[in-house]
This record gives structure tokens, C-alpha cells and sequence, in this order.
């Protein structure tokens, strides 16, 4: 009777101690290990380089990389993670480990970055470009593709570079590049003055027209303790002829169109996803970015400025109202 009694205390020491039971806890090795991809599907085919990878997870106390990039696990074991794809076939692969077990799961896709040409025209100063053909230099992104220069056909290097000639006459003057590839097209156009000595003057504003833009809701209003989220579309076109590195600055100012950077206001975050990315040219690229409202801050209007640097430049600003 007394043996009974001391076995009786000794399992419910271990239930209260250890937390014994029948289901299995979070991070239960017991607990069989498996992942799985959800998207993208294999055989998929991108003309964005920049993909959301989506999965689910069995344990979601499990680290998930994807492509060696940390992922974000929910508690429910779905997770995501953004890769950057490089030209022609792609493996996705994700990898989990729990202890000394790992297991992994992977998918085939492909990116074909976009057709994109650009011209640049050099020219001296002095020099009768009537009598003297003008030089004309450009680049397409695609080498195989076939690129006219004012209806006439060029010569393409295996870079993509291309050199050629181009007779002027007085008065405005368009040099049109057209680049075609399996049925798909592109141009890009030159405005350019030629004056009756032919001496050539470029036509303000008009590269410009090739600059990206960025599409945003530049006004955001939210209660403390929410959360809210929308698309940022960032354009690449032909300000960018080779793919580069793109990052993005987020940080609070005074004011809209302000510089100066002041302390983030406490209880208040903007994110945006990825932050820092590879770009290609005549491409648009679609992120998330995110408010969030703890529900201590205090109401008011708050600026943040969101800016990136290098080769594509810009500034945009937005307006977080507190209500």
C-alpha cells in the first residue's frame, strides 16, 4: 500500500514538473518534421526577379531558410520568404532544422528578365552634324534580339552594345532605337535640335521621360492598435540598363518633403518588404509596406520619408495620420 502511494506521488511530481501529457507541445521531436511549398509551382515562369516564396511548416518552432534567407514563420507553421531570381532556370529550395533533424523541399522556376534598349548619344561641339553623320552608341538587354536605329538595321555584340550612324537634318530630330524578340518590342527615342550651322542642342526633359516611377498611397490614416498594409509599385525603365542593387531608407522627418531625419515617433513602425533587392530594367516591382500602430502611440500626424540610392534615386514621403 505504501509503494502504491509513493509510485502515485511520483507521476503526479512528473505531470506537474514536466507537463507530461498525451498531445505533443510545439517543438516536440516526436512530432513528425515535414515542409512543403506552396508557391511558386515548379515549371513557373517570371519576367519579375523579385518573388514571395509561401509555405507551411509542420513545427512551427522550426527555423525555415529559403535559398539560405531566414523565413517568417506564423504560428500556424505557414511562412514566407523574398529571393531574388537570377536569369534562366532557378531551384527554390526550403530547408528546415529542428535539433539534429532537417528536412527540405524544392521547386524548378525560371526568370526572363524584360526586353529593354537604350540609346546614348555623344557629340562635339563645332562639328557640322549636317555634313557629318552623328555617332550613336546603345544597349539592349538581350543580345539575340534584333535592334533597327531610324529603320535601319545594327550590328549587336554579344554584351548587348551596339555603334552606328545617323545622317541629321535641321530642325527636331527623333533618333528611334526598336528592339524586337520573339514577337515582343521595345523603343527608346532621342529628341534632339539641329540648327541650321548643325550644331545639335538635346531637348530638355526628355530623357526624363524614361525614368521610373513610384506609385504609392502617400496618406495613411489608422487607429491606435492597428495595423495596415499596401502595395508600394516601383517602376524600373530606362534609367537602368543592367540589373543593380536597390535598397530602401525608411525614416521619420519633420514634415513632408523634409530631409532631416528625428527619432521615430514610439509605438509607430513602417516597413516595407524586401528592403534591398536586385532590379532590371522595363520592370515593375510590386512590395508590401507596412504601418503599425502600437496601442500606446499617441494621435497625431507623422511624416516618414521612404528614399533609395544608387542608379535608381528617388524620395517619396508619406502622411500617417493617428486618429
Amino acid at each position: 500500500m505504501k509503494k502504491r502511494i509513493l509510485y502515485s506521488i511520483i507521476i503526479l511530481l512528473c505531470i506537474s514538473l514536466t507537463g507530461c501529457t498525451d498531445e505533443p507541445v510545439a517543438g516536440d521531436t516526436s512530432k513528425p518534421l515535414a515542409v512543403n511549398i506552396h508557391s511558386p509551382q515548379s515549371g513557373a515562369c517570371f519576367s519579375v526577379n523579385v518573388q514571395k516564396v509561401i509555405g507551411i511548416v509542420s513545427d512551427p518552432e522550426a527555423t525555415v531558410h529559403v535559398n539560405g534567407i531566414e523565413a517568417a514563420v506564423s504560428q500556424d507553421g505557414s511562412f514566407y520568404a523574398y529571393i531574388d531570381l537570377i536569369e534562366g532556370e532557378n531551384v527554390i529550395e526550403a530547408e528546415v532544422v529542428r535539433g539534429k533533424a532537417t528536412v527540405s523541399d524544392a521547386v524548378t522556376v525560371s526568370f526572363t528578365p524584360a526586353l529593354a534598349v537604350i540609346l546614348d548619344i555623344e557629340y562635339e561641339s563645332g562639328v557640322n552634324y549636317l555634313t557629318t553623320p552623328l555617332t550613336v552608341s546603345g544597349f539592349v538587354t538581350h543580345p539575340e534580339a534584333t535592334v533597327t536605329v531610324d529603320g535601319n538595321p545594327v550590328a549587336v555584340s554579344v554584351d548587348g552594345s551596339f555603334t552606328t550612324e545617323v545622317q541629321l537634318t535641321v530642325d527636331y530630330h527623333s533618333i528611334t532605337a526598336v528592339v524586337e524578340l520573339n514577337g515582343v518590342e521595345d523603343s527608346y527615342s532621342y529628341l534632339i535640335l539641329v540648327s541650321s550651322e548643325g550644331h545639335l542642342n538635346p531637348v530638355p526633359g526628355w530623357r526624363s521621360f524614361y525614368m521610373g516611377r513610384t506609385i504609392y498611397e502617400n496618406k495613411i490614416q489608422l487607429e491606435a492598435g492597428e495595423v495596415k498594409s499596401f502595395d508600394v509599385k516601383k517602376e524600373i525603365r530606362k534609367n537602368v540598363m543592367v540589373p543593380t542593387d536597390f535598397n530602401w531608407d525608411i525614416c521619420a522627418v519633420g514634415g513632408e518633403y523634409q530631409d532631416d531625419e528625428i527619432p521615430a515617433p514610439k509605438g509607430l513602425e513602417v516597413s516595407i518588404e524586401p528592403a534591398s533587392f536586385i532590379v532590371y530594367p522595363n520592370t515593375t516591382y510590386i512590395l508590401p509596406l507596412t504601418v503599425l500602430a502600437a496601442s500606446d502611440v499617441q494621435a497625431g500626424t507623422y511624416f516618414f520619408k521612404l528614399e533609395s540610392h544608387g542608379d535608381v534615386h528617388s524620395s517619396e514621403w508619406i502622411e500617417i495620420v493617428i486618429e
